[in-house]
This record gives structure tokens, C-alpha cells and sequence, in this order.
């Protein structure tokens, strides 16, 4: 009999700020699994107590128990034995950059296992975690380190950035770019650096794979509204545009995406690419 289970966390009043709800997911399925991981806006941590697993994707390709999956614009590929245990942690870009610094750059776009990142420190965590009785004793856990991090950071993001993040997200990328930068101050091509040295790609990287999550996540919700209406509410010229766009991003067709979550799976098949 198959076991799947998960529980969620709601970080700290000290981490609310800087890390979205973690999950700690176990599952044992009895057979083999490959799930296909699009990209988001989001930097995930990711701790294994379990099997290591597989990932590939646009030159990548790695067996690995606990990594950094940094901002990308590529879907991602993962493939393990059925039987899982971990703690997903997505951080938003900009709480990536305190953590990482002027290394956020060359992490962008790739999958860093966590000891190039805390060295011992990441294994000692993964055998403390493992040693815990329960889910909430992990969670604690993981708070506390999490704060020690944050605490010891010597990078601070920009307040000029964090507000040009926050009005992409508002307004789900559709923000004018060079208004932005005008708002602030700066030359766009100032404001284009320096977004990129916090977020680790462009800003108009970052408001095309924002709209892009935006109507992956419409589409997800909503199995029968026309593809043709999604396009035009997220701000695509045409369904054909947004046909592009997403598959720029997932390597699938809108249809092809939605029909494989209709199918009602503990995520989507890695054959859908």
C-alpha cells in the first residue's frame, strides 16, 4: 500500500518576512516516480532525510539528497525510487540574496547542492533533523537555523529593490519597467544591474516568468476557462503569445500542462516534455 503525507509550516513572526511556508513531505509509492518541476519566482531549499534523487534540465544533471534550486527560467526534471522524505523551503529572490550575497549570481539558473553552500553545517543539520521524533521538533529545528542565518548575514537588499519586487509581484509583471526606474531614480540601465546583482536576472526576465507563473497557477485552478481568455487576462497578445511564453518557460504546451494536472497526481509526470 502506498503512503503519501505532508505537513506545512508557517515560519516564525522572526521569518515571515523572508521565507514562505515550508513542507515536509514523506511518500513511499512503491514504484518509481518522475515529476516535472516548472520554474517560479521562488529560490527552494530543499533537505533530504531519504534517498538521494535525480535532477535534469538544460545541462543539468545530478544525483543529489540536499541542494539549492536558484532562480531558473527551465523546467526541471526529478527522478527518485517512489520512497521520500524531505523539507521543501522556498525563500523569495530577494531573501536568496542575503543569504547567498554577491555568490546569488552564479548560482542563478542552476541546482547547488547545499554543502557548496554551508559546508558541514548543511550535513550536521540533515543528521540532527533525522535524529528529531517529530515533525514539529524538525520544524523547530529548521527555524532556529534559519534565523541564525538571517542574523549572520552581512548583505542587505536595496530599498529601491525590494520595492521594484514588490510592484512586479502586485501587479503580476505587467509593471512598467521604465517607469520603475524612473520612479526611482535611476537610469534603466542602472536599475537593470543592480535588480539583477539582488535577484539574480533581469527585470524583464523576472516580469516575463512572473506572468508566466501567474497564468500557470490560473491554469491549474480553473480546468475548462479557455485558453484563449487566460491569454488575454495575463496581459498575452494572443493565445498563440502565451502558447510561446509558456512553453519558453515549461517546455510544454499550456493544454499539455493542464491536462496532466487534471489527471489529479501528487504532482505533474516528468513524460509530459
Amino acid at each position: 500500500m502506498f503512503h503519501w503525507q505532508y505537513a506545512i509550516r508557517q515560519p516564525p513572526p522572526g521569518l515571515s518576512s523572508l521565507v514562505c511556508p515550508y513542507i515536509r513531505h514523506s511518500q513511499n509509492l512503491k514504484q518509481p516516480v518522475r515529476l516535472f518541476q516548472v520554474p517560479s519566482p521562488n529560490i527552494y531549499v530543499v533537505i533530504g532525510l531519504g534517498e538521494a534523487c535525480s535532477l535534469s534540465g538544460q545541462g543539468i544533471s545530478r544525483q543529489l539528497q540536499s541542494f539549492l534550486v536558484d532562480v531558473k527560467t527551465f523546467p526541471l526534471v526529478t527522478e527518485h525510487s517512489g520512497q521520500q522524505c524531505f523539507i521543501l523551503i522556498p525563500l523569495p529572490p530577494l531573501s536568496g540574496y542575503q543569504l547567498l550575497g554577491e555568490r546569488l549570481l552564479d548560482c542563478t539558473e542552476k541546482v547547488i547542492p547545499l554543502s557548496d553552500i554551508w559546508g558541514r553545517e548543511s550535513d550536521l543539520l540533515m543528521e540532527q533533523l533525522a535524529d528529531q521524533p517529530s515533525w514539529p521538533e524538525q520544524f523547530s529545528m529548521i527555524d532556529h537555523f534559519l534565523m541564525e542565518k538571517f542574523a549572520q548575514s552581512e548583505y542587505d537588499v536595496c530599498p529601491e529593490i525590494v520595492w521594484a519586487w514588490q510592484q512586479l509581484i502586485a501587479q503580476s509583471g505587467h509593471a512598467s519597467l521604465q517607469k520603475m526606474a524612473k520612479t526611482i531614480g535611476w537610469s534603466y540601465r542602472h536599475f537593470s544591474r543592480r535588480f539583477q546583482q539582488h535577484i539574480g536576472i533581469t527585470p524583464k526576465l523576472a516580469a516575463r516568468q512572473i506572468r508566466f507563473y501567474t497564468s500557470l497557477q490560473l491554469l491549474s485552478m480553473s480546468h475548462e476557462y479557455p485558453l484563449s481568455q487566460i491569454a488575454l487576462a495575463n496581459g498575452y497578445s494572443d493565445q498563440s503569445h502565451f502558447t510561446r511564453e509558456f512553453h519558453a518557460f515549461s517546455g510544454c504546451s499550456p493544454k499539455t500542462f493542464r491536462d496532466s494536472h487534471k489527471a489529479g497526481l501528487a504532482g505533474i509526470s516528468g513524460y509530459v516534455l
